[in-house]
């Protein structure tokens, strides 16, 4: 037990012990100069290719030409004393829980491949860049009444890293993971070659590139679908008293109604509130004007996080909302990650007087972490997302309740399309229109903070002994985990969930066989099995 009880530095105590004072003078600052210069750099850029739209594909074949001299260059070192390849990016800058250390890495610059290619209205879909964050192309597809077909609620995620790991969204369970609503990828393969993978084309690469991490080339496109968006929509809120109550009233609404955003928040075992999101036809439109339904802005800086806003109001309660006030309503408090950060950040004074500075940059918040508190975060807290087929939904939260007690919890609906590509999942029924392939109703629970015990003081209660054994319940009821989290998991373990025989095929016939593996490029920093893990 020596790791649990480590003494810890003076850094690491002055940080536990001021955390909100670190956060809120320190980080919160950063982030927003850090945003504001952003989004000045961003507008130059933005005017500059205004004046010259026409380079921007041939600035785009200018860093593919440059990616595929790197990837030819690597090639050429001897295999004995060759590096592991990768992209310059920061791993600060991910959202996932992972700091790595790329230090001894081969480095392919990938930084700058943040265009929007061209949006095509007819086809109904956009070709952007891998690094294009989901804010930007957000705010851009808006402009044209359009909007990404499955938009993550995190503005500063890329749309590259959300195809290729496992993406999901509350119109998931109509259009399925991000990387379902992809058209086509162009990738830069291990042998340096240029493909572009779609359904007829490559489609071995196609199907396996969604939960791939980047282990089948370098992404350096993708052309994504793109559905219409009203300038607002109406959202409704039902209260539950049970869980099994929310389970049978998101079953309803999956299966016998037109709604078009659905997630779920459970605060307890008695209360969970059902939201449904839908877009503004003339019909629903007028009926709410008649009701006198108002306008909820949520997106504004001095409003209540979404999650505790959709607490408190009645059963049936209705509301207007903006369109990108609503696709990005979990921003500001990070997926509900903030209660644990930084709860002050909700406090009504801290909202209205610097809400408007708020969230912090993930990227400093991993960055200034102290190097030991990554380990003690670990043990101590947990952030884990986990899909399991709908049906055990009741089975799952009294799990959770029993073993963290963390409320509240994020639950949203997705279909799960067995496309035969990594995932495995468990056969379902045949997907409309197409009989060859199918899916099945999973549902995505969310679980973000630190246990009941760990805050009561026990010290032999170890987070990564619960999550595993957490994720070996999940992996009995076919389900899988959303690989941003810590992958708590053996290599044997994790390939349950995976078709490792079937990646190490695609990576073969792609020059990627050398290239590290899903499991080592998902798997924690430093091995799980070095921190003690107590009980």
């Amino acid at each position: 037990m020596d790791n649990i009880i480590r003494q810890k530095s003076a850094t690491e105590q002055f940080f536990i012990r001021h955390q909100q004072w670190v956060i809120g003078c320190i980080v919160v600052p950063m982030s927003f100069f850090k945003q504001l210069f952003d989004s000045i750099l961003n507008g130059i850029r933005s005017t500059f290719k205004q004046r010259s739209s026409q380079h921007i594909a041939s600035h785009h074949e200018a860093r593919v030409a440059r990616v595929i001299k790197d990837v030819v260059r690597w090639n050429q070192l001897p295999v004995q004393t060759r590096p592991p390849i990768r992209t310059d990016r920061s791993s600060a800058a991910s959202h996932s829980v992972r700091l790595v250390n790329k230090q001894g890495s081969y480095s392919v610059g990938m930084s700058d491949f943040r265009d929007i290619l061209g949006i095509d209205l007819e086809k109904g879909t956009v070709t952007v860049e891998p690094y294009v964050t989901v804010g930007e192309l957000t705010s851009y597809l808006l402009k044209f009444d359009r909007m990404l077909e499955a938009t993550l609620e995190m503005e500063d995620a890329t749309l590259g890293g959300l195809a290729l790991s496992q993406g999901m969204t509350t119109h998931s369970h109509r259009c399925g993971l991000v990387h379902d609503t992809v058209v086509s990828y162009e990738f830069v393969s291990g042998k340096g070659e240029r493909i572009k993978a779609s359904a007829s084309q490559n489609s071995d690469l196609f199907h396996c590139a969604g939960f791939s991490h980047g282990t089948l080339g370098f992404l350096t496109a993708l052309e994504i679908n793109i559905v219409p968006a009203s300038k607002s929509l109406l959202v409704t809120y039902v209260q539950c008293s049970s869980i099994n109550e929310l389970k049978n009233k998101y079953q309803d609404a999956i299966l016998n109604s037109d709604a078009f955003f659905l997630e779920a928040i459970v605060y307890s075992k008695e209360h969970a509130v059902l939201i449904r999101g839908d877009l503004l036809t003339p019909e629903r439109h007028a009926k709410a004007q008649s009701q006198k339904v108002k306008t909820n802005h949520q997106g504004r800086w001095y409003k209540p996080w979404f999650f505790c806003h959709a607490q408190r109001v009645a059963d049936g309660h209705q509301e207007y909302m903006p369109m990108r006030d609503y696709l990005m309503r979990h921003d500001r408090s990070m997926c509900m990650t903030m209660l644990y950060v930084f709860p002050a950040a909700n406090h009504f004074l801290i909202r209205w007087l610097l809400g408007w500075m708020l969230p912090p940059k993930v990227t400093f918040l991993k960055a200034l972490r102290p190097a030991h508190a990554r380990e003690d975060v670990a043990k101590e807290q947990i952030y884990q997302d986990l899909a399991f087929p709908m049906e055990h939904l009741q089975e799952m939260v009294d799990y959770v309740d029993d073993q963290f007690s963390i409320y509240p919890l994020l639950v949203y609906p997705c279909k799960v399309i067995d496309r035969g590509g990594y995932l495995s999942v468990p056969k379902g029924q045949d997907l409309e229109g197409d009989s060859t392939l199918k899916y099945q109703y999973f549902l995505n629970l969310g679980i973000y903070g630190v246990p009941k015990a760990v805050v009561a003081g026990n010290r032999q209660y170890n987070v990564i002994t619960r999550t595993r054994q957490l994720l070996a319940k999940v992996r009995s009821l076919g389900g899988f985990q959303h690989s941003y989290c810590d992958v708590f998991q053996t290599q044997e373990e994790f390939y349950q969930m995976f078709d490792k025989r079937l990646a190490d095929s695609v990576r073969h016939s792609y020059g990627c066989e050398s290239w590290l593996q899903v499991y080592e490029k998902v798997q924690p920093e430093i091995p799980w099995q070095q921190w003690s893990t107590g009980t």
